[in-house]
């Protein structure tokens, strides 16, 4: 099997093991109410800015939440190679 192929496997597996946990986040991301367009939601918007927040965190990434006079914007930077990470943890 040549390297490439390798690292495919690897990869497949590693990904089939994130699976639940990644499905298991969107699935909060989603069930929070956010309409945006609805000023009686900020505090589901605000929900969801911080949980989008900790998922970022979570990976190692600087967030900040910017506060627009709307609805919050979450920004996150990743500061080093994710595929560090990635390869480090397979």
């Amino acid at each position: 099997m040549t390297t490439d192929a390798a690292d495919a496997v690897l990869l497949r597996q590693k990904i089939a093991t994130l699976r639940g946990e990644f499905e298991d986040k969107l699935a909060a991301l989603v069930e929070v109410p956010t309409i945006s367009m609805d000023p009686g939601r900020r505090a589901q918007m605000d929900t969801c800015a911080a949980l989008a927040g900790g998922y970022l965190r979570e990976l190692g990434a600087r967030v900040d939440v910017v506060e627009t006079g709307g609805n919050p914007l979450v920004v996150g930077r990743v500061t080093r190679d994710p595929a560090c990470a990635v390869c480090g943890s397979v």
